[in-house]
């Protein structure tokens, strides 16, 4: 037997449940250390995408910009 202590007292396991809760601890933590893994690399994924879409928002102003003032320059002209 193998002796655990815990919130509620001493807990007593068989070697048996013992090597299977450790196995389940060992799984749990394996897949929560992926999980984190897995999220860093989408919060990375995403903020490339964020900029890549501000880049393109700010190109785009500045395109209607430059349309807007083309479109004033011929006006302009046209009442010349």
């Amino acid at each position: 037997m193998i002796e655990r202590e815990s919130k509620r007292g001493i807990i007593q396991y068989s070697q048996f449940k013992f090597k299977k809760y450790d196995e389940a601890l060992q799984s749990l933590r394996t897949n929560l250390r992926q999980l984190v893994h897995e999220i860093v690399l989408w919060r990375l994924q995403l903020s490339k995408e964020l900029q890549i879409f501000r880049i393109g928002v700010t190109a785009w102003t500045h395109q209607t910009r430059r349309l807007q003032l083309i479109k004033s320059a011929f006006r302009t002209l046209s009442r010349m």
